[in-house]
């Protein structure tokens, strides 16, 4: 890829956000309006599909063989993509849920939520902590830490990705370990809090996710001079996506095969290897149905490219941050007398408020923040 050239848009994955967004909604809806069969569903690894994809769009868009040529640019572009709704919704929540409705109390200056605030909850392993505020935002606070391990994982990766990979995989072990360790040491809930934590939230942890994801846009590079016959793309589409299925709804299946391989229900490591696969076990498939949605070649790939989808999948990370907050108030104003089709109104209305936000306050609060960046850039570069 010429770096000097800005990197081709790979529409289909954009698109792909946003039904990796909805299945996190449903995930955390499915309790309240009744989806009863899909709690079999490890609808929650969708966040696994987030981690890998980002390590493969970061990868594709800043990759260098001699690293990142702008690093302040790149944490700043970072900074402006998350920051502004993150602190949108905190503020929302203390504000006005917090201090209005007292759905949940917190207090504002309180440690806990300053580390929210400044993204750091999911590096302490403490449920409380993990998911104060707004709960999910662990995920976000994970990213931010994979983002400025990028910036030294990304020197030399083409020749060290091997490396990277299997370091991060052991890395993965290591916190599984750990959390085993402190269990055997000091049992308790607390203990088993911590251990879960340390396995499941923890960027160290997920870090495994994010570079396999740079693995892939690694290899994808490499394979771009590969011109895919329409039909045989469509092919390799479906195939795909059927796997991926498939993993979901076949996914317990396995999961209970696996935990009664690994031994008895009473042994602390086999909850928490069991916990890992039941929260991240399938993210090769993501990584495979990324790999062929990347060429954009196939019947799927024509109709994700369809500005409808791409919309929704730029509001992706809008969905992810405020479904939680709204479903906070179908809980506390509206009794779940038909579930189904509350459940369609619930996500219409998360899907629509996702959409004006996005195009109204986080496109533009981003804009605003890198224009900021580059007039204080260039003024220090004339001083």
């Amino acid at each position: 890829m010429d770096h000097a050239q800005p990197p081709r848009r790979l529409l289909p994955l954009t698109s792909l956000r946003f039904f990796a967004a909805m299945l996190i909604v449903i995930h955390h809806a499915a309790c309240f309006f009744g989806f009863k069969p899909l709690w079999k569903c490890p609808l929650d690894q969708a966040v696994s599909f987030f981690f890998v994809l980002s390590g493969f769009v970061i990868t594709y868009v800043y990759y260098r063989p001699d690293g990142l040529k702008d690093v302040k640019k790149f944490l700043m572009a970072r900074f402006a993509r998350l920051y502004p709704t993150h602190f949108l919704c905190n503020v929302f929540l203390l504000v006005v849920v917090w201090g209005v409705f007292s759905l949940r109390r917190y207090d504002p200056l309180s440690p806990v939520v300053f580390l929210n605030f400044i993204f750091a909850h999911a590096l302490f392993p403490l449920k409380a902590l993990n998911f104060s505020l707004n709960g999910q935002s662990w995920a976000i606070s994970a990213e931010m830490c994979f983002y400025l391990a990028f910036i030294v994982l990304v020197v030399n990766f083409h020749k060290r990705w091997p490396v990277t990979l299997a370091l991060s995989a052991a890395l993965t072990g290591v916190m599984i370990w750990l959390g085993w360790r402190y269990c055997v040491m000091s049992p308790g809930p607390l203990s088993r809090e911590i251990a879960w934590s340390l396995g499941y939230i923890n960027p160290a942890a997920r870090l495994l996710e994010f570079v396999f994801g740079m693995s892939l846009a690694l290899a994808w590079r490499r394979l771009q001079g590969v011109k895919l016959n329409f039909w045989l793309a469509t092919i390799a589409e479906l195939c795909a996506v059927i796997a991926v299925v498939t993993a979901f709804v076949y996914f317990y299946d396995v999961f209970w095969v696996l935990k009664k391989a690994l031994g008895g229900q009473e042994s602390y490591l086999h909850g928490l290897l069991t916990r890992w696969f039941r929260h991240s076990g399938i993210f090769p498939l993501f990584g495979l149905a990324i790999l062929v949605f990347a060429f954009q070649a196939g019947a799927l790939s024509k109709l994700l490219s369809h500005k409808v989808f791409l919309t929704l999948g730029e509001a992706s990370y809008s969905i992810f941050m405020y479904h939680v907050i709204i479903r906070f108030f179908f809980e506390k104003h509206i009794t779940p007398t038909n579930g189904m089709a509350l459940f369609y109104a619930y996500a219409l209305l998360v899907v629509a408020i996702s959409v004006f936000m996005t195009k109204k306050f986080e496109e533009p609060m981003r804009a605003r923040i890198m224009r900021w960046h580059a007039k204080r850039a260039a003024a220090r570069a004339a001083a």
